[in-house]
């Protein structure tokens, strides 16, 4: 079982990841309502899944809005230009 530290940790890596990919898709933000509870379900950590998941049902039968929403990782490859220099040569003085 996680203890709260723990779980505090983990959702502030998951929230950065959020965070991120928010600010790339902005639009995603447009269907969170803003009174909504925001639960996050991260795909590559079951432990901290499950508790968020437990939280969000609490708080649902309290009668709070919650937006549950799944937070993983996709590989991705990008093409980066590295600049190179070579010294062709040297002028005479």
């Amino acid at each position: 079982m996680l203890t709260n530290d723990e779980v505090i940790d983990r959702n502030l890596e998951q929230h950065g990841r959020f965070m991120l990919y928010a600010l790339e898709h902005p639009d995603i933000l447009d269907h969170i309502p803003k009174e909504a509870e925001l639960i996050l379900l991260p795909q590559d950590d079951e432990e901290l899944c499950e508790v968020n998941l437990k939280v969000g049902k609490v708080k649902e039968r309290k009668g709070d809005l919650v937006v549950y929403v799944k937070v993983g990782l996709t590989p991705e490859t990008r093409t980066v230009m590295v600049p190179t220099v070579e010294l062709v040569g040297q002028a005479q003085q």
